[in-house]
């Protein structure tokens, strides 16, 4: 919580948008009012970052926020609004259009596919079609199995032997491969029916 709010980037995978996620989960896990606050303050930031240039890709950009925000909605830990991921989704779309390089497009399909499954919008059917037309593989949807091994791969990729020796290092907060991932996996340990954030991954 001290350092949460002043990571630099607002993204998913590399900022605030996965710390927020961390902590709505802990706040569900402990049911400690404290998390659920800070974790919707820290989406609050996120979205007052997001402005006319702001990035699209999947990691620290627009499309791994989107895909954050559609989590939490579809999960019912915070509804950040239709108008917004409505923007959102008309930005993704266009991008698809002039920017075709391959990690790009990824991110686009991640985001797009989470949107599809929430809404009947035929725009974004189109877009993922013109995506898949475009990338020489698909983009597979995680499976059970895929997704425990993904949460033991993050914890394993940590020593938690000697957590002296864990909190010293210089590991940082980001979702992909920093405490916000572990802890997140850590749970995920404890209560597996918490393991649906590895589809952020």
């Amino acid at each position: 919580m001290l350092n949460g709010s002043m990571v630099f980037y607002s993204g998913l995978l590399y900022g605030k948008m996965g710390i927020s996620l961390f902590f709505f989960h802990y706040w569900r896990y402990t049911g400690e009012k404290l998390y659920n606050e800070y974790a919707a303050y820290l989406v609050d930031l996120v979205k007052s970052q997001i402005h006319e240039d702001y990035p699209l890709d999947y990691e620290r950009g627009l499309a791994g926020v989107g895909a954050g925000f559609d989590y939490l909605k579809k999960h019912e830990y915070f509804n950040v609004g239709d108008d917004l991921m409505n923007e959102i989704d008309v930005k993704i779309i266009k991008a698809v259009g002039y920017d075709r390089r391959v990690d790009m497009l990824t991110g686009f399909g991640r985001y797009l596919m989470s949107r599809h499954e929430n809404t009947l919008n035929t725009t974004i059917k189109d877009a993922l079609i013109q995506i898949k037309s475009y990338l020489p593989n698909s983009i597979d949807a995680p499976n059970e199995n895929n997704k425990k091994d993904k949460i033991f791969e993050i914890i394993n990729s940590f020593n938690l032997s000697d957590l002296d020796e864990l909190f010293s290092n210089n590991h940082d907060f980001a979702f992909q491969g920093g405490y916000t991932g572990l802890g997140l996996a850590l749970i995920s340990t404890i209560d597996a029916d918490s393991n649906s954030w590895t589809n952020l991954l």
